[in-house]
């Protein structure tokens, strides 16, 4: 009979280091200690990557994704005081997509959405929630944040999920973000930033390659 020391250790779950802290006011050194003590601890394989730099590149690499509609991060055009630039944003119907199809969480919730509206249509729309915020970076009781380092934030998610999918972090997607000191260089300045949002919903009705996110 083999004793308990026989037995082979318990499997440690896999981390994934991009999500690790995320929503969480860390910053991207701090993440990268975290990492290098848990790797140190042997919780992390040796291989395990944990510099700001790797951790760079593989925001770089999801962002870079591909889906039916498109990549994740695509341009659209801003009229600031300098005329027409572009500036990346978020593609949500590719966000979409693979929200659905990686997110167990979001996609049970979208599950229950069509159990009770039925699948969203032309003649049974669906509605978009658009939010937008200030974040202060940095320590938010301070009486004064550098503007410098404030940032004007959008998100957005479905109305049809329901109030327990809009009280959840994981069903508000990120559209776009600026710092507040360049949003004055828009005209209309946040008001802007909404116009510019609405654009990201509208597709090209035909072949997959007219679905892709452009700035027209």
């Amino acid at each position: 009979m083999a004793s308990s020391s026989d037995k082979p250790a318990p499997k440690r779950p896999k981390l994934d280091v991009v999500a690790l802290c995320r929503g969480k006011r860390i910053t991207t050194a701090g993440k990268a200690a975290l990492l290098t003590e848990l790797k140190q601890l042997q919780f992390l394989p040796e291989d395990q990557a944990t510099s700001n730099r790797t951790l760079h590149r593989a925001r770089t690499e999801l962002a870079s994704r591909t889906t039916l509609y498109g990549p994740v991060v695509c341009n659209r055009t801003f009229t600031t005081t300098d005329g027409p630039v572009d500036f990346p944003v978020q593609n949500p119907l590719a966000i979409l997509q693979i929200a659905i199809g990686e997110s167990a969480r979001y996609a049970n919730y979208v599950r229950n959405a069509i159990d009770v509206h039925g699948l969203p249509s032309h003649s049974n729309t669906w509605h978009i929630v658009l939010y937008v915020d200030e974040v202060a970076c940095g320590n938010p009781l301070t009486v004064r944040s550098d503007a410098r380092r404030k940032v004007q934030g959008l998100y957005w998610a479905l109305y049809e999920l329901g109030e327990q999918a809009l009280a959840d972090d994981a069903c508000w997607f990120e559209l776009m973000a600026f710092r507040t000191s360049e949003t004055i260089k828009f005209v209309g300045g946040v008001s802007h930033l909404m116009d510019v949002a609405l654009t990201c919903f509208l597709i090209r009705v035909g072949t997959t390659s007219d679905m892709d996110c452009d700035s027209n």
